[in-house]
C-alpha cells in the first residue's frame, strides 16, 4: 500500500518557484494499476519522484508499506570501479532480493556473458541503458513505476521488455505516469489526472481520457507555468 497525506511540492528558487502538487491525500491499495494523465510540466513525473522517495516532499509525507521501484537509472549507486556483480551485490539486500537470481537474471535478460564482471564506467551507453532496464525488472517490487509508457525503444529490447512486464504485473501493483492516450488506454487500470497543482480521480480510464483532451486541445503541449481552471467533473482529491 502507498499512501499520500497532505503531500505539498514546490520546485524552482525564487521568482521561478512554483506549487507542483498541492495538498495531495490519495490511498493506493496493493497490485493496484493506476494511471496518472496530465500536461507537460503538470507534475506527473514530481508525483511518480515523490512516491519512489526520490524527492521528499514540500510538506505532508508518503506512506510505503511496500517496494516500489526506482524512477531513474540505476548506476547512480554505484562507486567508482564497481562492477555490474557489485552493483547488483548493493541493490539486492534493498529490495530484499537474492543478489545471485538477479545477477542471472540481468546476464539472461541482456546477454552479458562476462560482462557482469565489467566495471560500469566501460560499459557504452546502449549497454547502460539496457542494464537499467535489465535491473528495473529484475529487482522485484510490490510497485513499478512507468514515466511516459510501459514499453521500451531500446533497439532488439521490446520482446524481452514485455514479457517480462507482463509476468511482473500479474503479481506487482504498477503506476504509470503519461500524457499519451493510447498508453492510457492500453494500461487498463484506475485513471487520475493532475491538473492545477491537484489530482482529480475518475471512475475509468475513458472519462479522464475525455477531460485530459479537452486540457490538451486548450492548452495544446505547452509547459504548463500559470494558473488554470478547475477541471470539470471528477472528484478532486483535497
Amino acid at each position: 500500500m502507498i499512501a499520500l497525506h497532505a503531500v505539498t511540492k514546490e520546485l524552482g528558487r525564487g521568482d521561478q518557484r512554483r506549487l507542483v502538487l498541492n495538498g495531495i491525500d490519495l490511498v493506493i491499495p496493493p497490485r493496484s494499476r493506476l494511471v496518472v494523465l496530465g500536461l507537460p510540466g503538470s507534475g506527473k513525473t514530481t508525483f511518480l519522484s515523490l512516491i519512489s522517495g526520490m524527492m521528499e516532499p514540500t510538506s505532508g509525507w508518503v506512506e510505503r508499506r511496500c517496494v516500489v521501484s526506482a524512477t531513474g537509472g540505476f548506476a547512480r549507486h554505484a562507486d567508482v570501479g564497481m562492477t555490474v556483480r557489485q552493483l547488483i551485490d548493493r541493490l539486492a539486500p534493498l529490495y530484499g532480493a537474492d543478489g545471485r537470481e538477479v545477477a542471472r537474471f540481468v546476464a539472461e535478460f541482456i546477454d552479458f556473458g562476462d560482462l557482469i564482471d565489467a566495471q560500469i564506467k566501460s560499459l557504452p551507453s546502449r549497454l547502460h541503458q539496457r542494464l537499467n532496464l535489465a535491473l528495473f525488472y529484475g529487482l522485484p517490487c510490490d510497485f513499478y513505476l512507468f514515466d511516459g509508457a510501459t514499453d521500451t525503444k531500446l533497439p532488439g529490447m521490446s520482446e524481452r521488455s514485455l514479457a517480462a512486464y507482463a509476468r511482473r504485473r500479474n503479481t506487482a501493483g504498477m503506476i504509470l505516469a503519461t500524457s499519451n492516450g493510447r498508453a492510457a488506454l492500453d494500461f487498463d487500470g484506475t485513471a487520475g489526472i493532475v491538473f492545477q497543482g491537484k489530482l482529480t480521480l475518475f471512475e475509468n480510464t475513458k472519462d479522464a481520457l475525455k477531460v485530459h483532451r479537452e486540457l490538451q486541445a486548450e492548452y495544446g503541449s505547452s509547459r504548463l507555468r500559470h494558473a488554470h481552471p478547475k477541471i470539470p467533473d471528477g472528484k478532486a482529491q483535497r
